[in-house]
């Protein structure tokens, strides 16, 4: 029910030697296609409540996928379930496939009933609004923290006539600890420019089919920052800070990553995070010794250089270079270290 993972872009200059580079780690392995039907309503009430409903071919087997938000920025509910190839050509999930109570409470709630019970997906207007066409190539590795399953996935989101290219490259926990997944995913920042993305490639699809329904791109949605708050209070939570951090900060280089109009709002929200990050370890000893000195060291450098952006007319380009840049990826790979450690 729980998975451990990281996903990342990959520079398109790099998609080849990183495909490459998991083909040789698994001796040539053939990739996988996946092919998969994302449902939700009309108005994306499960995307709204952070959830995803998917039924997904993996070449010759059929697997209906419930996912949710987890606790922080590697985990994520996840409840997979093999089901059949649809006989009619027609993709429809089938919710009496998810029996964890979990689950089932998720999607009540999300609906605002009690209990599931037997509705079916036409009950709750669920439709197929997007898709996802790709091959993966994966293997397995072992660290000295656990093994991880990698993957780099090459191919399209889709919705409507509007297509997105699908690049990414993504490391899960298979056993072990999750510093494995960090150790791992800091091997190809480095290696192969991958930088971290939080947005998953249903969130990517759900913003896809709102532009296809409206005709016009799909603009950034900046995260308000939540930090100000603990500024007033005596006794932080250290851990809570940082898990809000990570997930404002980290949500809002995605967007100027990603350079989907409105970029600046988010440059703005992610600025305005780490200068309340860095106030609240000014403040709060327990905080501040919570993450080595070189950490606060590099989001005084984030601060700066943001705040460079915004002195003048800022640059798509530059503000795109910096959100995909091994710094700002690595500072959130230290992040999650210390939330994990």
């Amino acid at each position: 029910m729980q998975e451990i993972e990281l996903k990342f872009q990959i520079p398109p200059q790099q998609v080849d030697a990183a495909r490459e580079a998991l083909a040789q780690a698994a001796g040539r392995i053939e990739p996988l296609g996946l092919q998969a039907a994302y449902f939700d309503t009309a108005d994306s009430l499960l995307a709204r409540h952070r959830m995803a409903l998917r039924v997904r071919r993996e070449g010759n087997d059929w697997v209906q996928t419930f996912k949710a938000a987890g606790q922080d920025a590697m985990t994520r509910v996840e409840d997979n379930q093999a089901t059949k190839a649809p006989l009619d050509g027609q993709i429809k999930p089938d919710l009496a496939l998810h029996t964890a109570p979990a689950v089932r409470q998720a999607l009540a709630k999300a609906w605002g009933r009690e209990e599931l019970g037997t509705v079916t997906s036409d009950d709750l207007g669920l439709k197929a609004v997007y898709a996802t066409r790709f091959d993966r190539w994966a293997c397995r590795e072992q660290h000295p923290h656990g093994q991880v399953i990698v993957c780099v996935d090459i191919g399209e989101v889709l919705a409507g006539e509007l297509r997105e290219p699908i690049q990414e490259l993504e490391i899960e926990l298979a056993e072990g600890r999750a510093q494995a997944v960090i150790d791992t995913a800091r091997h190809w920042v480095d290696q192969h420019g991958v930088w971290l993305d939080v947005q998953s490639k249903a969130y990517r699809g759900t913003r896809l089919a709102r532009a296809a329904r409206e005709g016009q791109a799909a603009p950034a949605i900046p995260l308000p920052n939540q930090l100000d708050a603990w500024l007033g209070k005596g006794d932080p939570n250290p851990a809570k800070i940082l898990s809000e951090a990570l997930d404002t900060a980290a949500g809002n280089w995605s967007e100027v990553a990603a350079a989907r109009p409105g970029w600046p709002e988010a440059l703005l929200a992610w600025h305005a995070t780490l200068s309340s990050l860095a106030a609240l370890a000014q403040r709060h000893a327990s905080l501040r010794d919570a993450l080595p000195t070189a950490f606060w060291q590099t989001t005084d450098e984030l601060i700066t250089d943001l705040a460079h952006q915004q002195s003048r007319q800022p640059s798509s380009g530059e503000a795109q270079a910096l959100a995909r840049s091994a710094c700002t990826t690595h500072w959130g790979l230290d992040l999650l270290t210390a939330l994990r450690g």
